[in-house]
């Protein structure tokens, strides 16, 4: 309470006091001003209440005054804050001190770049997809014509051969244009389907003329799908235990397992524009030229090991495969190999499993050598073949 006023009262009441001017009229004055302040004074109660109340407010530290949006990113959204500190009354501008970051299959958030790009891409599909099927409908429409005119002309013309043939010839070339158009919807579709990662998109490996082809394979590369390749081998991983000074490379390797394993990096195969797979010749000394693609079986094996004699004559051919070296001397092996598409989703080369929008698509190479009649010479045949 301020005592400032009670202070001067007193004061002044003592001043008149020495000149003997006291009275009942200015003692009751007094007494009734120092009533009034007191009345108006504040309770030891409330004044608890806001002491308790300013402690807990000094607790706080620092309050929130304002929130903006960040700077711009392609895959979050920040928001900078300003804030006050409740003990100082100081603000501070913190850029960037929120972030709500891009959503996932695992958990919520906010579209990045990469989906709005893939969200139009979606919304152009779908109208493709519209049209398709209308022109679908229109060549059926067409189909369903062509056949009342030939139930006319039979009726007509009865058993006329020249004329049935050529009603024929038509709906003919009508069902080839609505076989194509549907084609083009299914390409159109697995383009949509590629967009989300839910959908398996199902892929054949078709074998013609001695080379591979996957329908499809160009569109889906279009839709932004990159292409990889499998082999069905063993493998032993190694893990690193840390350093040693006597060991500086200490590697302990993990149990053998076998499956499907990443044959290279994504670049060991391409798609060319009539869906034919074409393979990267991989050498075992690197050398600096521009890579080179071949359609035939033989680029999945960087190298051939024929074991002979002092005298030359080959007594062994054998073939790199995962970590075996398998013999294929006067004999047919089959090498197990497959083809997917997979999303991309960061820049990182690790591959996983996940991220595959389609199926494995499985198919073999036969390869067995033979040998000349006195066994220093050897040609191998390689063939693909259906899994």
């Amino acid at each position: 309470m301020d005592i400032n006023i009670l202070t001067k009262l007193i004061t002044t009441f003592r001043a008149e006091t020495k000149e003997n001017a006291i009275s009942p009229e200015v003692l009751g004055a007094l007494l009734q001003r120092i009533a009034d302040i007191l009345g108006n004074a504040a309770e030891k109660k409330d004044f608890s209440s806001v002491t308790s109340w300013l402690n807990a407010f000094l607790k706080l530290g620092s309050m929130l005054n304002d929130i903006t949006i960040g700077a711009d990113d392609r895959n979050n959204v920040f928001f900078s804050v300003t804030k006050t500190n409740v003990k100082t009354n100081t603000a501070s501008f913190l850029t960037n001190y929120l972030t709500i970051r891009q959503a996932t299959t695992d958990r919520a958030g906010v579209m990045n770049a990469q989906h709005v790009i893939d969200l139009g891409k979606c919304k152009t599909d779908i109208t493709k997809i519209t049209k398709d099927i209308e022109t679908i409908n229109s060549s059926l429409n067409t189909i369903n014509f062509r056949i009342r005119d030939v139930e006319r002309n039979m009726a007509k013309y009865g058993n006329d051969i020249n004329t049935n043939k050529t009603d024929i010839d038509n709906i003919k070339k009508e069902l080839t244009s609505v076989r194509l158009i549907i084609f083009t919807l299914q390409q159109n579709m697995n383009t949509f389907a590629s967009m989300r990662q839910t959908t398996t998109i199902h892929i054949e490996v078709q074998i013609k003329g001695g080379r591979i082809f996957i329908q499809g394979a160009n569109q889906l590369v279009n839709s932004g799908l990159t292409p990889v390749i499998f082999r069905y081998t063993k493998r032993t991983s190694r893990w690193w235990k840390g350093y040693n000074q006597e060991k500086p490379d200490v590697r302990e390797y993990m149990p053998r397992r076998k499956g499907w394993n990443r044959f290279y990096v994504n670049d060991k195969i391409k798609v060319e524009k009539n869906d034919a797979i074409v393979f990267r010749v991989d050498k075992r000394v690197p050398t600096d030229n521009k890579p080179e693609y071949k359609d035939s079986p033989d680029a999945l094996f960087n190298y051939v090991r024929a074991i002979d004699m002092p005298d030359g004559v080959i007594t062994t051919v054998k073939l790199p495969y995962g970590q075996n070296l398998v013999d294929i001397t006067e004999k047919h092996r089959s090498f197990k190999f497959a083809i997917g598409f997979y999303k991309k989703l960061t820049e990182d080369r690790t591959f996983f499993f996940s991220d595959l929008r389609t199926n494995l698509a499985t198919f073999r190479v036969q390869a067995k050598a033979t040998l000349s009649p006195d066994s220093k010479e050897y040609n191998i045949d390689y063939r693909f073949a259906r899994f």
